[in-house]
């Protein structure tokens, strides 16, 4: 009888430890011979919010495997990210240079600032674009635009063209509009046209056309969907018009294009 114990628990030990070596080897790609190499991560997180009585709920990405840059067909390639994933520049450097790419850091965007990728734009053959959305991919250079989702580690090639053809549409939409809703964010940096709102309201009317002027905080598909109106005029942040345009409602753009010749 205690042999018998003994056994079971020996063959228990043995197939939990055979498990585990398959899960390490298998799963989780673990080397198994001297020499063998494999890809590593490294991740170092840091996380800034003000405390507002809540629970706050921290999200942690981790790539399973490299991204597949085989998309692009340019050399030397430009690396450029909004603040949240410069860290991550100098990992995807060094992802590019072993797929056989020349990376340049040009570093951050900002807003509509594109500074630092005009001062790479003449070494390089195209940009990467760390993150995700259209709306700073559309303000790098004159080079052929890519981004990689940090998160999915997947690389696209922006299609600059159907974005124009889209926003032209939009722009053809609104110049048929009877009546616009003048959008006014109180987010702070982006209420620079608060004081103009009436200007515009009037440049509107001028043209035998309905407007009124819509203040809120935040603009989406949400807070935008009763609204009566035609089309809007957007004076916050111009991505409104881009990366939420297919959610939007009714077209939104700014003011200087949708009374364009009209």
């Amino acid at each position: 009888m205690l042999n018998r114990h003994l056994y079971i628990l020996c063959a228990t030990l043995f197939f939990a430890g055979l498990g585990l070596f398959l899960y390490k080897a298998v799963y989780l790609g673990f080397p198994l011979m001297p020499g063998q190499k494999t890809d590593v991560w490294e991740v170092e997180v840091k996380i800034n919010f003000s405390a507002s009585g809540r629970p706050v709920k921290a999200l942690l990405y981790v790539p399973r495997t490299s991204a597949d840059f085989s998309i692009i067909n340019e050399k030397r390639i430009g690396l450029l990210t909004t603040i949240q994933h410069l860290s991550a520049l100098p990992e995807v450097k060094l992802l590019l240079e072993r797929a056989g790419k020349q990376a340049v850091i040009g570093g951050q965007v900002l807003g509509c600032w594109f500074d630092n990728a005009d001062k790479i734009e003449g070494q390089v053959d195209a940009f990467l674009y760390i993150g995700s959305g259209k709306f700073h991919p559309l303000g790098i250079g004159n080079r052929k635009i890519y981004t990689l989702d940090i998160e999915k580690m997947k690389v696209e090639e922006v299609d600059t063209a159907a974005l124009e053809r889209r926003r032209y549409a939009n722009i053809y939409n609104a110049k048929n509009a009877r009546s616009f809703a003048v959008l006014v964010t109180t987010k702070k940096g982006q209420n620079q046209l608060l004081g103009k709102a009436e200007e515009i309201k009037s440049m509107i009317k001028e043209r035998g056309r309905d407007a009124f002027i819509l203040v809120m905080n935040e603009i989406n598909d949400t807070t935008l969907l009763g609204v009566k109106a035609d089309a809007f005029v957007n004076t916050a942040c111009p991505r409104i018009g881009l990366d939420d345009a297919e959610k939007l409602p009714r077209p939104a753009e700014d003011v200087e294009k949708v009374l364009a010749d009209s």
